[in-house]
C-alpha cells in the first residue's frame, strides 16, 4: 500500500524506509489517488508514539503534499479550435465572443478590440491587457469543436462575414 505513494528505500523487519517525493506523488495522483487521503492513511497508520504529537503527520509534509496536488491539478486539458478573426471589426469580434460564451463555448479570447483596448474576452480567460505578442495584435479566440457549426451559422446570419 505504501508504495502507492513513497518511493521504498529500505525494508526492514519492524519498519519500512521510505520518502514521499515529487514524482511518487506525482504517480499516485495519476492513479487516483488525493493528497488528502495519503495524509489521512498515514494518520491512522502512524505508531502509537507518533500518533501521540500533534499534528501526527508534520506541517510541511502534510503542505508539501498538498502543494504537488495542487501543481498537478493547476491546468485542464481541453480540446479547442483557434478561431483568427482579425478581419472582424471591434463590435463583431465582440458578438462573435459573447455568442460563443453564451453556448458555454468560449475558452480564451485575446482583449477585445486588440492592442488599443484592455480587458478581457467574454466569459473566457483573457491574456490579461495587451502585453504585446500575437494576441495583442490579432482578435482571435480558442472556442470549443462542438459550437464551430453554430458560430459560423451565426457569423452569416449577423453579417460578421466569415473566411472559414
Amino acid at each position: 500500500m505504501l508504495s502507492l505513494f513513497l518511493e521504498l528505500r529500505a525494508l526492514l523487519p519492524n519498519a519500512i524506509v521510505g520518502a514521499i517525493t515529487r514524482e511518487s506523488m506525482r504517480k499516485a495522483l495519476s492513479t487516483g489517488i488525493k493528497g488528502r487521503q495519503v495524509l489521512d492513511f498515514l494518520k491512522w497508520h502512524a505508531h502509537p508514539v507518533v500518533r501521540r504529537r500533534t499534528p501526527v503527520v508534520p506541517e510541511n509534509i502534510a503542505d508539501q503534499v498538498l502543494l504537488w496536488e495542487r501543481e498537478r491539478d493547476r491546468m485542464e486539458h481541453r480540446d479547442g479550435v483557434l478561431v483568427d478573426v482579425s478581419y472582424a471589426s471591434r463590435d463583431a469580434f465582440r458578438g462573435m465572443a459573447e455568442f460563443a460564451n453564451a453556448k458555454q463555448g468560449l475558452l480564451w479570447s485575446s482583449p477585445l478590440g486588440g492592442e488599443d483596448e484592455e480587458g478581457g474576452g467574454g466569459g473566457g480567460s483573457s491574456s490579461g491587457g495587451s502585453g504585446g505578442g500575437l494576441a495583442g495584435r490579432k482578435k482571435l479566440m480558442v472556442v470549443s469543436p462542438g459550437i464551430m457549426e453554430s458560430l459560423n451559422a451565426a457569423i452569416v446570419e449577423n453579417g460578421w462575414t466569415s473566411s472559414f
